[in-house]
């Protein structure tokens, strides 16, 4: 059984409108889910809000624009990565410094290297989990 290990980042990212506003965030990477980072952060009332990045998407966001839908990823001006959030609720366009990105995600590499991830993963746990939650 491996150990499973977690990188944990805090930042400051800016939320993009008539200004740019300061907002404290941790990144988040976990072996247990080798696919996925995770963005926190807190918008008012103490109340903190998890985003859940597929971690290609992310990569491949720091040289041109992708993704679809909820989460779309692109180089802005200079040394920032934009991205765009959109759900029911509403829709919220990210500034993150794209070489401390790019950090967290080399150190993401070192816990579970590119093309590793499947071996990192217990498919026979997360089937059980969806069958517990009705699939």
């Amino acid at each position: 059984m491996r150990r499973h290990l977690t990188h944990r980042h805090q930042m400051v990212f800016g939320v993009r409108g008539r200004e740019i506003t300061q907002v404290w965030a941790e990144l988040c990477y976990e072996s247990r889910e080798p696919y996925a980072l995770t963005l926190s952060f807190c918008f008012e009332f103490g109340e903190w809000v998890d985003w859940v990045f597929a971690r290609e998407l992310m990569i491949e966001g720091l040289s041109g624009p992708v993704g679809e839908g909820d989460i779309r990823v692109r180089p802005g001006e200079p040394g920032v990565l934009l991205v765009e959030l959109e759900n029911q609720h509403g829709f919220v366009e990210l500034e993150l410094d794209r070489a401390v990105l790019a950090e967290f995600l080399e150190r993401a590499h070192v816990i579970v290297p590119a093309g590793q991830e499947s071996n990192w993963m217990d498919f026979d746990d997360e089937l059980g989990m969806l069958l517990a939650d009705g699939g």
